[in-house]
């Protein structure tokens, strides 16, 4: 079963504008509809303008000011327009995803029964952005800010990883498209010569070695990292079982400061935080400093970028896995703009 995605900040942004909703505060978006705006009317739906300090926007009608806590406008004085009152009370939601559609669960544990025609065809941070798009254009006060999968049989897919000649057998696996790199494995092999000739293949330096991993509903090619994987074994005697146990790691799943490729790997395992891990790896993978407070708007933002990619994986062993692209440049972007914004600060 998938780990569950959050995005925690928009969690707490939405609850920031319920508190003001219920204190019968009017609000307003800064953004574009196609920007992320909340389902509250945006500036351009008001038709505000840029006011003079200490207001930010104004109309005819009322003057805002920006609450950048919730990251959205505050009527200070004026009364907003008849059709856009009362302005109903924003509900935090949960989206479960399955195959071919989504369903939605509310924070109270309720069923607003509601089911949406979406396939996932991205990473879940920008399906998230989609979900909660397609809804404000239906004009719905859900905001998703969690993503579930059902649970189903997957996890006990048995997953076969094999060369041209051996072949052993895998509860879990992560492997990177782009790269074509088995990431990590937990495997168990009926002998340790079959074990040795896998790792011998995942570690050629032809570049002309590739491993297969196929599953009941996996079908994948990798080719060698032209190094050794970092890897731990054990017999299965302890278990009354002939053969042998091994996980195995890609060498970039290790500090990213010891390697000289432009992208690093970093691997969740069940209840570990991937924000906080994913941040110190960061930290020593770009020249710019991070602080732990940013770990979840540097995921987050890393993602929107295209700087850091989920990785797929099969089985329950790992619950979540990225590839993070060590550029200098784009990450200081990131942290720039979040600076700017406020999503972050010193």
């Amino acid at each position: 079963m998938k780990s569950p995605f959050e995005d925690t900040r928009l969690r707490q942004q939405t609850l920031k504008l319920i508190e003001f909703q219920r204190q019968g505060t009017f609000l307003a978006s800064p953004n574009d509809p196609e920007q992320d705006a909340p389902p509250i009317p945006t500036i351009k739906e008001l038709g505000l303008r840029r006011a003079r300090y200490p207001y930010d926007y104004e109309a005819d009608w009322g003057r805002f000011k920006m609450d950048y806590s919730a990251s959205a406008l505050i009527l200070m004085n004026g009364i907003p327009p008849v059709e856009w009152t009362p302005q109903p009370v924003l509900q935090l939601a949960t989206a479960i995803v399955h195959p071919d559609c989504i369903t939605l669960r509310a924070e109270d544990g309720s069923d607003p029964g509601l089911a949406l025609d979406l396939r996932q065809e991205e990473n879940d941070y920008r399906f998230l952005r989609r979900i909660n798009a397609l809804l404000r254009s239906d004009h719905q006060t859900y905001v998703i800010w969690k993503l579930e999968w059902p649970e189903d049989d997957a996890a006990l897919e048995t997953l076969s990883i094999a060369n041209d000649s051996a072949m052993i057998f895998a509860s879990s696996a992560v492997w990177s498209p782009d790269d074509s790199q088995l990431v990590a494995a937990l495997a168990a092999s009926p002998s340790k010569e079959l074990l040795t000739a896998i790792r011998a293949t995942l570690a050629n330096n032809n570049g002309r070695g590739w491993i297969s991993i196929k599953g009941r509903s996996h079908n994948t090619y990798v080719r060698g990292a032209k190094r050794g994987f970092i890897h731990v074994s054990s017999s299965l005697a302890k278990a009354n079982a002939a053969g042998t146990s091994a996980a195995l790691l890609h060498p970039l799943s290790g500090n990213p400061q010891e390697e000289r490729e432009d992208h690093f790997y970093v691997i969740a395992a069940p209840g570990e935080a991937l924000p906080a891990k994913f941040n110190e790896r960061l930290a020593l993978a770009i020249a710019w400093p991070t602080q732990p407070a940013w770990a979840e708007y540097l995921l987050q933002a890393g993602q929107e970028a295209d700087l850091v990619q989920p990785l797929p994986i099969a089985g329950s062993d790992f619950a979540a896995a990225l590839r993070a692209v060590k550029d200098d440049t784009g990450w200081e972007a990131v942290i720039s703009q979040g600076l700017k914004s406020g999503a972050i600060s010193i």
